[in-house]
């Protein structure tokens, strides 16, 4: 959340449950605090995301974060689903955590055209096009990987895949990220299935030339799954967080 300063968690797994709470991470005051209840009991359980596995994304310029299909609980649709949720951070901010439930809309695109259904797929936000991006993933419980890239654009409520005729090897749990300055998107690492090794390479993808094209360099680090891949637009630098430290 660049309008606050914070980072936004929504959900996710550990070994025994998962969640579907909302939390925000104040970088100023190094602490979290609480914005959604994890499972609270509502007349329709359906009117906000389902507990899951999913990855999200910040539209700084509405306030909002996005959302999409994942690994759900069962519930409201089944275990993969094709649905997105936005989430009004600051009606959350108003509403409270018992409350911020309602700041969840679900938004449903013309029928039949959008990403299919997945889970383990890499999220970032275009800042240059205001859309967010998804990319990859894995569908039948990790057992196929996708090497799509879609766009949603928010403000029209449509999806559209971007068009390259080479593309990075199917995977999940990659690290994307969008270099707002060159208008490029990066990605990096992931694995082909839930069992399998990890892939260690780094894509980048040209709107303008509508084209993939692998990065090869060799100062990348060893990739593991749950690194993570941002841009520092002060400095000109994309920054990768792995488990052996921190790269520019």
């Amino acid at each position: 959340d660049s309008n606050r300063n914070k980072f936004m968690f929504h959900g996710g797994a550990n070994r025994l449950r998962s969640f579907n709470d909302d939390w925000a991470y104040d970088l100023s005051t190094h602490a979290f605090a609480l914005l959604k209840n994890n499972e609270i009991k509502y007349a329709n359980p359906c009117n906000h995301p389902a507990v899951r596995e999913a990855t999200a994304s910040y539209d700084s310029f509405r306030d909002e974060v996005l959302i999409y299909s994942g690994k759900s609980s069962g519930i409201c649709g089944g275990y993969e689903t094709t649905d997105a949720w936005i989430f009004n951070v600051g009606q959350a901010y108003s509403l409270g955590k018992d409350s911020a439930w309602q700041a969840w809309t679900k938004k449903a695109p013309q029928a039949g055209f959008g990403p299919p259904s997945k889970m383990a797929f890499s999220a970032s936000f275009d800042s240059g096009s205001r859309k967010h991006i998804i990319f990859g993933g894995s569908a039948d419980y990790g057992n196929i990987a996708r090497n799509d890239l879609w766009f949603y654009d928010a403000a029209a409520n449509t999806w559209a895949e971007a068009v390259a005729l080479k593309k990075p090897d199917p995977r999940g749990y990659a690290a994307l990220a969008y270099d707002s300055t060159n208008d490029l998107i990066f990605m990096a690492g992931g694995r082909t299935t839930e069992g399998s090794s990890q892939i260690n390479d780094m894509w980048v993808y040209s709107k303008s030339l509508q084209q993939w094209t692998q990065i090869v360099n060799s100062q990348l680090p060893q990739l593991n799954r749950g690194d993570f891949l941002t841009y520092n637009r002060t400095r000109n630098v994309l920054v990768l967080f792995t488990n052996s430290g921190i790269y520019y």
